[in-house]
């Protein structure tokens, strides 16, 4: 497989430690939970999701995008570049089956991210590749065939959009068998929304997931959405990471 153009670089958030976030935990959230990842967290966003966990991704100063924490973020501090082949032999350092590759928005940089990962394949042509992506941005057919998984989240109204995001996201990746499909949810109307969106998409790759930044208010919406879980036949998952870290980067 042809290595990266040494042209392109990423736009990488900014860690827990002031360098690009790039780091080793388990999955928290989704279809493969519990699982040990490499995760890189790329800068940008096209949505602006008022509950969003990171918003110094995309909520920058001089911009009216609204947030529940009311911060706003300095862009030159947030955000650093660092070339593919740098990211990539951080990332394989890590010593991990594959890596979430997250945001933001990664497919916001559609050439970078495919370089990034022609670049990690190279390096380590059985490792495993994963992009979380609200889904709003169709990738490309070369994407489609390096990423082992999409974890395709799209946003309901509660995110605070005007316009309808979800349906979109929906067709851009429900033709991938690659695909699967995550919700952040906290009523059981919100469940009830992803089973009007979702009709004709097998259940076994819909996952439900309770909006929280804190165990108290995922153990709050938890309890809310079950039984509307189980009664659609849909996956249930937590956010693991939360519990175990608290709302933390770099986690």
């Amino acid at each position: 497989m042809p290595t990266a153009p040494p042209s392109h670089q990423l736009r990488l958030a900014v860690g827990k430690d002031g360098g690009p976030e790039i780091f080793r935990s388990f999955q928290g959230e989704g279809p493969v939970a519990g699982q040990v990842r490499a995760f890189i967290r790329l800068s940008g966003c096209n949505l602006h999701c008022r509950w969003c966990d990171t918003p110094y991704t995309w909520n920058w100063q001089g911009t009216d995008y609204e947030h529940v924490d009311g911060e706003k973020f300095a862009p030159a501090q947030e955000m650093l570049r660092l070339p593919v082949e740098e990211a990539a032999a951080s990332v394989l350092a890590l010593a991990a089956p594959g890596v979430v590759i997250t945001g933001g928005e990664p497919l916001m940089q559609p050439k970078a991210l495919e370089a990034f990962c022609q670049q990690t394949k190279s390096g380590q042509p059985d490792y495993r590749l994963e992009v979380e992506t609200n889904g709003t941005l169709k990738p490309s057919q070369t994407l489609e065939q390096l990423v082992d998984l999409f974890v395709v989240s799209p946003k309901l109204p509660h995110a605070g959009h005007e316009e309808d995001v979800a349906a979109p996201a929906l067709a851009n990746h429900r033709g991938n068998p690659r695909a699967v499909f995550k919700f952040v949810a906290k009523t059981p109307g919100d469940v009830e929304t992803v089973r009007r969106l979702t009709g004709g998409i097998e259940t076994n790759r819909i996952w439900i997931m309770p909006e929280g930044r804190s165990p108290a208010e995922l153990d709050r919406h938890l309890t809310t959405i079950t039984p509307a879980v189980l009664d659609a036949g849909f996956n249930l998952t937590d956010r693991q990471h939360i519990r175990l870290f608290g709302d933390t980067r770099s986690t």
